[in-house]
């Protein structure tokens, strides 16, 4: 199965759920970004627990936000059934009516 995540800015107290769920754009007017991202994703499968290990990283910028889904690369509107763990600078959304599937950031790291 291949997945597309996507990410933005958002909220400095994390994006609202309703319409950042659903287009992943939080709405805050910051104009979206073309070209290279500093940011980088790297996803790992562990399949001894099927869980998939995703980092979320810059070398160089400090994060001032995001919100973060697992999506069917061959249906970009399709969710992946599952579920995001949390730490303690991130939160669960609940999006689309499902539990806990998309992930936003809520405090500085």
């Amino acid at each position: 199965m291949t997945t597309n995540v996507n990410i933005i800015d958002a909220y400095s107290n994390g994006a609202p759920n309703g319409e950042a769920c659903r287009t992943l754009y939080p709405g805050h007017g910051v104009d979206k970004q073309y070209g290279r991202s500093s940011y980088r994703i790297n996803a790992s499968v562990r399949f001894n627990d099927s869980k998939i290990v995703v980092t979320l990283y810059s070398p160089s910028d400090t994060f001032l936000g995001f919100i973060m889904q697992a999506r069917l690369h061959s249906d970009r509107e399709m969710l992946v059934n599952g579920q995001f763990s949390t730490d303690e600078h991130t939160q669960a959304l609940d999006c689309l009516g499902e539990y806990f599937n998309a992930q936003r950031f809520i405090s500085k790291i």
